[in-house]
């Protein structure tokens, strides 16, 4: 494929999606980046992720919250997979703070 992005996703803004949940103090993410979308640079099966995950518990707020994880790359942050606005769902993304 002869393209610069094969694919890209609206921008989640995680500066206000940090601000906005309570149960998400003490994530730190570092892509903070202002672009309406942003491309996707890997995407992980389930059983690469279960590798990724450490025993830090998910940082989990009320029903249909996002929920934050700490993996061997730093914080993500996921949807729980039903968007009461019906705007994009969220999608994995990871920091470098940590590392």
């Amino acid at each position: 494929v002869n393209k610069a992005q094969l694919l890209s996703l609206e921008n989640p803004r995680y500066r206000q999606v940090l601000e906005r949940y309570d149960h998400l103090k003490g994530v730190k993410m570092d892509d903070m980046d202002p672009k309406d979308y942003l491309p996707v640079h890997l995407i992980l099966g389930v059983c690469d992720y279960t590798k990724i995950k450490t025993v830090t518990a998910p940082l989990i707020g009320a029903a249909n919250e996002p929920i934050a994880e700490k993996t061997k790359f730093g914080w993500t942050i996921i949807s729980p997979g039903k968007e009461v606005d019906l705007s994009p769902m969220f999608l994995t993304q990871t920091s470098t703070v940590d590392y």
